[in-house]
């Protein structure tokens, strides 16, 4: 690791170099990182980072001079650029982050949360990484990007993707009465002992036990049957050519593609914890494993044209084992704009809160909250001056706010909240918490979502929501989700203001739109759900269920066209439950 001084100094030299007057220009050629050459580039991007901080690092200040109070340096603009090719990065040397994410491995799954990094960016201002086109291809498990209290930084023009990713993929090439034969993609090294074929990675080995199916001709995925762990044993016929026998007839068919992992989330593709202003522009992620971009208690995210999707030369069909973007206690607005999303194993877009559970109440003034789903949990979830509410868990409906004063960290799984009020009389244990201040506007508009296993996007925040022109493609479950929920992931919380416009739905799993509170006791004159507007959408249906909702007051469905098998009408398609105040009218239904 170069010394700090040394970093300091040749920052200094690049600026002379290659500084003006709107920015300082930091090229990664002259910390040694060559593309194309497959030599390690982890410490050059290292240096590259260290030098780009130094830029706008406060300069030192004399114990003896005077306090003074003075306005915050303008930070100078600072571009640290790639060049075209490849760069690999390796874990030997990568940069270790030691981070809790939520909806990642619990503590029996994961029991060490020190992470390898390849960019890792900490307390980064007015920062952009030009990419040039540059592809960074990572080695072992790692988090390849993670960025921790950083500030108006910009990721532009730069791929990711995996060397062998922890995804295996194989197609089918022949199906006998009990046999099928599998071309193994030449990405998933695998070994073959005592007629159990393994997994082989950087650093890893697993059997693959979490399986989805994938066929090219409809670009549909679903997850299913596991062909390598339901058979009684494989042979290789050649390299590459792997047969598989079963007691009974394999579930499958020539030409299909399955896709396998061990479904263990240990690490992200892309870490923002704490920042604010975070762009990224034309960045292609091609393999993630876990979750992929996270947004952690992060403000202003914004994404623009960005592809989650295999790079095509690579001939996979995988591009994630988990979410390709979970938004968890974010503030602001969550911006995601003519991307594409491809060959996820989950959800592509998740923005949600937290409900922690009420475990203890030592006086008025203070609450014991607890994490309560195993994959979340070690995180600040509340800062001094957040606002709160308080929601009974079986109707999820609110009953009253507060403020908090102050967090006392009491183990990884609870925290101790020291209120500005009292709580309210009827706060009792077993009922949960939201950080209201934590809840961001969203937009997601002029994106594309195909081959996808689960939902397109679910969304549960209070704040103004938009999802516009964007275009669905058979989603294996229902294309947008709204739920909330206080008893299994605990995502929180209730929708106030809703806008589906302009989509277009294409044979979607049905409900299309399914809003769905997991509430299990409903009050009469009480919604948990309020003000969704589907409007002007094209819902081209397998079936007779285009919109269920429950629990919502103030639904309008308005201008929409239904294009169904059979006659029928816009109100025989919208299943509702417990809902007031519903507007529908002035749709279209038409009969291919």
């Amino acid at each position: 690791m170069m010394p700090l001084l040394a970093v300091i100094l040749l920052a200094s030299l690049v600026l002379r170099l290659h500084g003006d007057d709107q920015a300082v220009v930091i090229d990664i050629a002259d910390f040694g990182a060559v593309p194309d050459s497959g030599r390690d580039a982890a410490l050059a991007f290292q240096q590259a980072i260290a030098a780009a901080k130094a830029v706008n690092a406060p300069a030192p200040v004399a114990t003896a001079a005077p306090p003074t109070v003075a306005a915050a340096p303008v930070a100078r603009p600072v571009v640290i650029r790639l060049h075209p090719g490849r760069y690999d990065i390796f874990p030997e040397h990568a940069a270790i982050g030691d981070y809790h994410i939520t909806n990642t491995g619990s503590e029996e799954e994961v029991p060490s949360t020190r992470k390898p990094v390849g960019l890792h960016l900490v307390d980064c201002i007015a920062l952009t990484i030009d990419g040039g086109g540059a592809l960074l291809m990572l080695h072992g498990k790692m988090l390849p990007i993670a960025l921790e209290r950083c500030r108006d930084v910009l990721i532009r023009d730069l791929h990711v993707d995996f060397a062998r990713p922890t995804m295996s993929e194989l197609t089918v090439v022949a199906v006998a009465e009990r046999s099928l034969d599998a071309q193994i993609h030449g990405d998933s090294p695998y070994e073959i002992a005592a007629g159990r074929l393994t997994w082989v990675g950087e650093g890893w080995r697993d059997a693959g036990a979490a399986a989805q199916g994938y066929d090219p001709v409809r670009d549909t995925t679903w997850r299913g049957w596991n062909p390598v762990t339901s058979a009684a044993s494989a042979s290789e016929l050649k390299p590459g050519l792997v047969r598989f026998t079963y007691a009974k007839k394999p579930d499958a068919r020539p030409g299909l593609v399955f896709q396998l992992d061990d479904a263990v989330r240990d690490m992200v593709g892309v870490l923002m914890v704490r920042c604010r202003g975070i762009s990224w522009q034309d960045v292609g992620m091609h393999y993630m494993h876990g979750l992929g971009f996270v947004g952690q208690f992060s403000e202003d995210l914004t994404f623009r044209r960005v592809t989650c999707e295999p790079r095509p030369e690579s001939g996979r069909s995988c591009a994630g084992s988990a979410d390709f973007m979970q938004f968890s206690g974010c503030r602001g607005t969550v911006r995601v704009l003519d991307s594409r999303f491809a060959g996820s194993k989950d959800d592509p877009i998740n923005v949600h809160g937290t409900h922690l559970r009420i475990v203890a109440r030592p006086d008025p003034l203070h609450l014991v909250v607890r994490f309560m789903h195993a994959q979340t949990y070690g995180f600040a979830a509340f800062a001094a001056g957040d606002e709160i509410e308080f929601v009974h868990t079986r109707t999820l409906l609110s009953y009253g706010a507060g403020t908090v004063r102050t967090v006392e960290m009491l183990s990884p799984r609870e925290q101790l909240l020291t209120l500005a009020a009292p709580a309210p009389a009827g706060a009792q244990e077993d009922d949960c918490v939201e950080n209201i201040s934590a809840t961001p506007a969203v937009e997601i508009r002029g994106c594309r979502f195909r081959r996808d296993p689960t939902r397109g996007i679910l969304v549960t925040t209070r704040r103004t929501v938009v999802i516009a022109d964007n275009r669905f493609e058979r989603t294996t479950m229902s294309a947008i989700l709204i739920s909330d929920d206080a008893k299994y992931w605990f995502e929180s919380g209730p929708v106030r203001d809703v806008t589906i416009s302009g989509n277009l739905f294409q044979e979607c799993a049905e409900p299309v739109i399914h809003i769905l509170p997991e509430n299990t006791e409903a009050v009469a004159g009480a919604c948990v759900h309020r003000n969704i507007r589907i409007l002007g959408n094209r819902f081209e249906l397998t079936g007779t269920r285009a919109i269920s909702a429950k629990s919502t007051d103030g639904l309008a469905v308005r201008g929409n066209t239904f294009v169904c098998a059979a006659p029928t009408t816009a109100e025989a398609l919208i299943q509702l439950t417990a809902c007031e105040h519903v507007d529908i009218g002035d749709n279209r239904c038409e009969t291919r």
